[in-house]
This record gives C-alpha cells, structure tokens and sequence, in this order.
C-alpha cells in the first residue's frame, strides 16, 4: 500500500526552517534504524551463535525506539519519503518475525542457549519423517501381511551371511579338530584298553554337540525366517535357497510370546546375550525362534504376535 503524506497541524504551523531541520533528523533516524536492520536478514543463514546473540541486542534496541522513529517521520515528511516511510512500516512490522526467526537459528546452533527458540514446525516436519521411515521400515523387513482372516506373517530376518560364515568357520573348525583328536585319542586307547576305549565317545560327544550347536546357528543365521498364525496354528518357516524347513505347533490359551536367552549364544560382542522369542504351545511345551531378527525390532514383532494371539484365541 502506498503511504499518503498528510502533515500534521503541528508542521503546518511550526517554523519551515524548523520543520526542515526536525525533516531532516527524523529521515536520518529512519536511515539508521534500517541500516541496523538490512543485515539482520542476513544473520539468519550464519554458522556463529555470536552473531546471533548480537543481531538480537540490536532488535531489542530499535524494538524500543522503533514507534518514536516512525512517528518523527510521518510528523515531518514530504512527499519524496513516502518510499523510505513504506520501508520503514515493513521493517518495523516484520521485526518480531525476524526476532523469531534468529532465536531460532541460535537454537539450531547452539541447543540448550537460553536466547534460543526451538523450531517447533521444522521439529515435527523431521518428527513426522523418522516416523515415516520407521513405518517404511517396518514394512520392508517386518509385517508381509496381517488382517483377522488371512492371519499374521512376519518376516523375522533375511539372513545375514556374514553371521553365518564367521560361525560356519568357527564350527567346521571346531568339528575338524575334535574329530581328529578324538580319533588318534581313542586309536590309541583301543590299542592299549581294546572295544572300552570307545566309552572315550561319551566325553567327546560333548565337544560335537557344542560344535553342532554352532554349525545350526549358522545355517540359521544364513536363513531367511518368518513366522506364520492363522487361527491357532504357529508355524515357523526357515528358508536357504531352495531348502525349506518348518515346524508347526498348536497354540493354547497361555500361549504368549516373549523375549529369553537363547541356549546357544552367537559371538555378538562380550556380555551381550543373544535373545530370541519364546512361546508355550496348546501342551506348555516352550518353543522358540526369532533369533536372528534385528534386535529393535524384537519387541514389536512379539507385540504384534501376541495381539494377534489373544484376537485369534478369543474368536475361534
């Protein structure tokens, strides 16, 4: 809008030296408060939090001589200032949004300064975006699909494979070494004891087990693994290539998932069990599985299947 100059009855009377002088003070006050101004604007794109302490001693001192300012000017202008009057209502109008917008930038430079101002809209614009791609994620290597009538699939894992070699390594090793040593031991023993030295199994049958143990793991920790309900049937479907292996079991009323050590613990970092989900079918017998899903995922997933699980029962 285009400010109309309208003297006042004070500058229709008053002395035209005087009112040219008074003109002329009130014009250079203008000029200075949007030469302080002009560069606040930029301080909005800088990196140093100083600046910004600065820019907002210096809204704070025009803010409280801004109305004197513009009121000095409207008093004594002549039409020419009506450009430099327009300028100055816009500066002045726009100074708490500018005020606003360099707390914020403090905040975002230093979190936690006391002068700053938290960008509450740019917070749940990322906010809404982590949830987005939680949602996506979850998704992608979590549900496949889940209604009342089709029943739950989850996909608990997509196999590692660098899991999978650095235990397979370990356990053909493991395996390797007890073989050999177990049979130049009982060789020997059998030439010495005769067919008793065979009893010698019975303690290396510990060292197999425990290397069986590990070369399951990592054909576990290679397979891709999802787990299935419809009504009250669980089945748990491992996959490697084309090798697929399931188990199914019966659900019962105290069927309910949750979160145990496995027995076999995977080499994960020390003091780190490794957890799976355990469940008790229609007979209190537990089982467990989900031992190599993502742990952030673990509790959503038996979240999910017990909501399902108390649906399922109740209804069928």
């Amino acid at each position: 809008m285009r400010h109309e100059f309208r003297p006042t009855e004070e500058t229709k009377t008053e002395n035209p030296a005087m009112s040219a002088l008074r003109r002329e003070e009130a014009v250079g006050q203008a000029h200075r408060y949007l030469a302080q101004f002009s560069p606040l604007l930029y301080t909005l794109q800088t990196e140093d939090p100083a600046e910004c302490r600065a820019a907002l001693q210096t809204l704070n001192q025009l803010k409280r001589n801004e109305e004197q300012v513009l009121h000095e000017l409207e008093q004594y202008a002549e039409p020419q200032d009506t450009e430099l009057i327009t300028t100055l209502q816009s500066a002045i109008s726009q100074a708490d949004l500018v005020e606003e917008q360099v707390r914020k930038r403090l905040a975002f430079l230093e979190p936690g300064a006391t002068e700053g101002m938290v960008d509450l809209a740019s917070l749940r614009d990322r906010l809404a975006k982590v949830a987005a791609q939680q949602e996506l994620s979850e998704v992608s290597a979590g549900v496949l699909h889940t209604n009342d009538s089709a029943g739950l699939r989850l996909e608990l894992s997509k196999g590692g494979w660098g899991v999978a070699a650095g235990l397979g390594i370990f356990a053909l090793g493991w395996l390797a070494f007890t073989t050999f040593h177990a049979t130049f031991m009982i060789g020997g023993m059998f030439r010495a004891v005769g067919p008793a030295a065979l009893f010698l199994l019975l303690f290396y049958a510990i060292f197999f087990s425990v290397g069986g143990g590990m070369a399951i793991a990592a054909l576990d920790a290679a397979s891709e693994e999802t787990v299935e309900i419809v009504g009250r049937e669980l089945v748990v479907r491992k996959k490697l290539g084309t090798w697929i292996r399931e188990k199914r079991y019966q659900l019962g009323p105290n069927s309910r998932a949750g979160r145990a050590v496995a027995n076999f613990n995977q080499n994960r970092g020390r003091g780190v069990p490794n957890v799976e989900i355990a469940m008790v079918d229609a007979q209190g017998k537990e089982f467990r599985f989900g031992r190599s899903c993502p742990d952030h995922m673990r509790q959503q997933y038996i979240d999910r299947i017990n909501n399902y699980v108390k649906r399922a029962l109740r209804e069928v």
